[in-house]
């Protein structure tokens, strides 16, 4: 046996040793997760029974064109149709209007915003829109008439828009924060018209109700006031 393989051995162990040492120490480390993305758990689905026409009422739109309606203020662009459902890009702002007058009718229908992604306390909600009845003239931007209010923090409020004379107004506030559904959501909306007086009803509960006033007949507007939104089911009934 050679006389220099110890010392050659020695030579191998100090060399190796740390590095040994290193490699235990790495492994004794505890290894981290791997990061998880969280998914965001989609809201249910709730299905819907079948639309049913109620006897009496007739739709303000059909499924083929908009040919009952005009558009006297902003782009005909802004506004769509599909089936039975109207559908506003909100821009530019303007209305669109019902060629035909109207006097003692109730008109109901749902109506849906497109909610902000970022949007976390609804009461904060800026989505604007109005329902006018008894339109008057052709003013810009809005016509002389009574409207009853689509903004969603004054849902179903009756007022006087366009230099139409003020009506005396009852108004829930309370039953309108507590019946609203969240932006985002269908709401329903009943509007019932007698010689000039008005009640509107929100998710079947009465919010305001008006006193007549000069204006009494003319044609329903929806107005586009920068908000998406849909109008679903718009059906009339004369009385």
């Amino acid at each position: 046996m050679s006389r220099y393989r110890p010392t050659v051995c020695c030579m191998l162990f100090l060399l190796c040793g740390p590095l040994l040492s290193a490699c235990n120490s790495a492994t004794d480390k505890p290894i981290d997760p791997p990061a998880t993305t969280e998914v965001e758990t989609p809201a249910p689905v709730v299905e819907e029974p079948p639309f049913e026409l109620e006897e009496g009422f007739v739709f303000l739109a059909n499924h083929e064109d908009m040919s009952e309606f005009t558009v006297p203020v902003g782009e005909a662009a802004t506004w769509s149709i599909e089936g039975h459902t109207i559908r506003c890009g909100g821009r530019p702002r303007g209305y669109l209007a019902t060629k035909k007058s109207y006097r003692n009718f109730t008109l109901r229908l749902d109506f849906r915003y497109e909610r902000p992604k970022n949007l976390k306390d609804d009461d904060k909600f800026k989505g604007n829109t109005g329902y006018m009845m008894y339109i008057n003239n052709d003013n810009t931007p809005w016509p002389a008439c009574i409207e009853v209010q689509g903004k969603y923090v004054q849902l179903a409020k009756i007022v006087a828009i366009g230099g139409a004379d003020a009506v005396e107004a009852t108004d829930d506030e309370e039953a309108r924060i507590q019946h609203r559904k969240p932006a985002g959501q269908w709401n329903s909306l009943e509007i019932q018209s007698q010689d000039g007086a008005l009640l509107s009803i929100l998710n079947g509960v009465k919010i305001a109700e008006s006193q007549p006033g000069p204006l009494t007949e003319g044609p329903i507007g929806f107005q586009a006031e920068d908000w998406k939104i849909d109008f679903r089911n718009v059906r009339i009934q004369e009385n």
